[in-house]
């Protein structure tokens, strides 16, 4: 059954209220149901996005809000975007580390308004790629050779590049484990930002 008149009329005004562009609503659109057009979509996609528009639309409150104050990304590509963003936070390049800041460094990227409307994989690759190149250059981040290093490889480029901007010698990582490397990361990100405070 197709999505009904009052189903795709509530689509438009929710996606209108939430300040959403339609190229926007076009691209949560089809990356939740596939569907090009509101006219395309089955009565029960159109509920499904109809709830979609209204969580993202929603203000944050003690519930929707993690208790550090950061957001509750879930798009595809979030986890791997925050984690290069606090990454960046380590090397002293982000002064800002929230949630909120990211999803404005991604609206520059790819001229989506937050990153969890970030679907497509080319937006998801232009996010990622524009964060590794500037950890790269800017925090002499060495990165693998591979085409899609692992967590734990992200993390020992991290590493080795705080141990550069530290003036540390090199040191084997092998036996930490990912959690010790967490630790070590957040450790070393709290004496390189000591260091650039006036």
């Amino acid at each position: 059954m197709k999505a009904s008149a009052g189903q795709i009329a509530a689509i438009h005004t929710i996606a209108k209220r939430i300040g959403m562009t339609d190229d926007d609503r076009r691209t949560v659109m089809r990356g939740l149901t596939g569907c090009e057009t509101s006219r395309d979509l089955t009565a029960f996609q159109a509920s499904k996005f109809i709830d979609e528009l209204n969580r993202l639309g929603a203000p944050a409150t003690k519930v929707d809000a993690r208790p550090d104050g950061a957001l509750r990304l879930s798009g595809p590509y979030a986890p791997v975007c925050r984690a290069l963003w606090l990454s960046g936070y380590n090397l002293g390049l982000v002064r800002d580390r929230t949630d909120r800041a990211l999803v404005t460094f991604a609206k520059r990227q790819t001229g989506i308004d937050h990153l969890d409307w970030v679907r497509r994989p080319a937006d998801g690759k232009r996010v990622i790629e524009a964060l590794k190149a500037w950890l790269e250059r800017a925090g002499g981040v060495a990165w693998p050779d591979c085409h899609n290093p692992s967590a734990r490889a992200r993390k020992l480029s991290i590493v080795e590049a705080q141990a550069r901007l530290l003036g540390l010698p090199a040191e084997s990582l092998d036996a930490y484990r990912d959690s010790e490397l967490d630790v070590l990361i957040a450790e070393r990100g709290r004496t390189i930002r000591k260091r650039q405070a006036p």
